[in-house]
């Protein structure tokens, strides 16, 4: 039990079951410590469909005298709260446990934008005269790739076509074709500017699909740039 490794180790204990009865388990701690976990306490009610053997090993944490079972999620995320008129960081969170990753998901990992890029796209086209009643159609979109590549036909998330329709709506709807479609008139080199000045253009290339958000970007830096839009 000393070797496995505590996400928490002054809020958490690593417990050892020692016998099983009906919703009752019998663990013992790394320190030797005997307790009791009732599977019929609300906070642990979620377990009791869970077939324990004598051996398991899990985490708990000890609130109002009742050990609750804790566990270590298999995905982690981050987390970044700021306030867009001051620019100062109110909160960060890197990930579930500094003592499990010391990764920092929020300043380190570089991930797609997806659809969170696209307001930037908007941004680009009313800089160059666009407004929000702008008719943009929303029709299929096919970019031949080249020899022996297959035909690039990127879709909304709906799988329909909408016609022409006002450029608030491609933003309010996320709507892709609308979004591809304004990208390839105005040009992604406008695009990647506008990029820069929120300054989230340095892993994005010139290509139509950085519209749909496939670059890559960290989330302190995409969550600056929306603060900026403020």
């Amino acid at each position: 039990l000393k070797n496995i490794k505590n996400p928490f180790p002054n809020k958490w204990d690593v417990y050892q079951v020692t016998n099983i009865s009906e919703s009752i388990l019998d663990v013992t701690s790394s320190k030797g410590d005997y307790k009791i976990v009732d599977l019929s306490y609300e906070d642990n009610k979620w377990l009791v469909k869970e077939k324990f053997k004598i051996g398991d090993v899990f985490f708990t944490e000890l609130i109002a005298d009742q050990l609750i079972i804790r566990q270590t999620p298999k995905i982690n995320g981050a987390i970044v709260v700021i306030d867009p008129h001051t620019g100062k960081v109110l909160a960060l969170s890197g990930g579930f446990s500094f003592a499990l990753s010391e990764f920092n998901r929020a300043t380190q990992a570089k991930r797609q934008p997806g659809s969170a890029f696209k307001p930037f796209v908007y941004i680009a086209a009313m800089k160059e005269g666009y407004t929000p009643a702008t008719l943009i159609l929303d029709a299929p979109y096919v970019v031949d790739q080249g020899p022996g590549l297959p035909k690039w036909k990127p879709s909304n998330y709906t799988d329909k076509f909408y016609g022409l329709s006002p450029m608030r709506t491609g933003i309010e709807k996320s709507r892709n074709l609308m979004t591809i479609r304004l990208s390839d008139k105005i040009g992604m080199e406008k695009i990647l500017n506008t990029a820069r000045d929120f300054k989230i253009e340095k892993y994005m290339d010139n290509n139509l699909s950085m519209s749909l958000g496939s670059g890559l970007v960290t989330l302190l830096d995409l969550t600056n740039a929306y603060a900026m839009i403020v």
